[in-house]
């Protein structure tokens, strides 16, 4: 125990504790690479994100002969992919509105450290906004695979507008997660759910959101049947959607710090 450690197993923990998410503070980074690795490593997390793009890969296999006449085939697999990514998000709204009691006894030690409460609510979004992105790439491959037309541009308009939704409806998750905590154990498929207001407010709001953004999305490329002013439509939907998340963080961080000692000692299962 006593004995010093190797110099260059040192140096590597080194390069990795001064390594953080561009943006954030390093404790806000610190909560964002956990929240991401609790739910990659996670049983039940793993599930969540893999199958949650399964219903839009039979849609687009459904969708390969252009049977239905009402889709334009340069538009099918931006919609596949749109789908994709509203899927995703309203699987992980799981556990994305009990993100907090998902931590379980480490939900003490995140308050004890020296994160501030906009932080943990910053980092938190930033770690599900990484797990977002495997579902969402999952979709994007399997709808590019099966329907590889359209112009480029709009499929990164829908990107932008799959990601928009996710920074849009991170306060609300947050400040539900504070609210409604509910016992969950990633770790096991059969280990608690969500609360189920929780779960009903935070679904209803990820599909609405994705909606309206869609929504503008479909309405700008209708009107000028530009590629080039839908993706635009697109990077100012992300750019407000994220604006929005920044400011809103701060309310969602005094709902988390005023259920502190609750949230404790739910995630607990006290």
């Amino acid at each position: 125990m006593d004995a010093p450690g190797n110099r260059r197993a040192r140096a590597k923990h080194g390069d990795l504790r001064v390594r953080r998410v561009p943006g954030l503070t390093p404790a806000a980074s610190a909560i964002a690479r956990a929240f991401l690795r609790l739910v990659t490593r996670s049983v039940r997390g793993r599930v969540i994100l893999f199958t949650a793009p399964l219903p839009a890969f039979v849609l687009a296999f459904a969708w390969r002969g252009n049977t239905t006449e009402w889709i334009d085939p340069a538009y099918t697999g931006v919609l596949v992919l749109s789908v994709a990514g509203m899927l995703a998000l309203m699987s992980m709204s799981s556990f994305l509105t009990d993100q907090f009691a998902v931590d379980r006894a480490g939900l003490t030690l995140t308050f004890l450290g020296p994160a501030s409460g906009v932080e943990i609510v910053a980092g938190k979004a930033i770690g599900g906004m990484g797990a977002f992105t495997i579902p969402l790439s999952i979709g994007t491959i399997a709808a590019f695979a099966l329907h590889p037309r359209g112009s480029p541009l709009l499929w990164c308009g829908a990107l932008f507008c799959a990601i928009a939704a996710y920074l849009a409806q991170s306060p609300v998750a947050a400040a539900l997660a504070a609210w409604f905590p509910a016992p969950f154990d990633l770790t096991r498929l059969r280990a608690g759910n969500p609360h189920p207001l929780a779960s009903i407010l935070g679904l209803m709001t990820s599909v609405l959101i994705y909606a309206v953004f869609s929504g503008l999305f479909a309405a700008v490329l209708a009107l000028t049947r530009s590629p080039l002013a839908a993706l635009a439509a697109g990077a100012v939907i992300l750019a407000a959607a994220a604006a929005a998340a920044k400011l809103c963080w701060p309310l969602a961080a005094m709902a988390l710090d005023a259920r502190r000692e609750n949230l404790a000692m739910v995630a607990q299962g006290r």
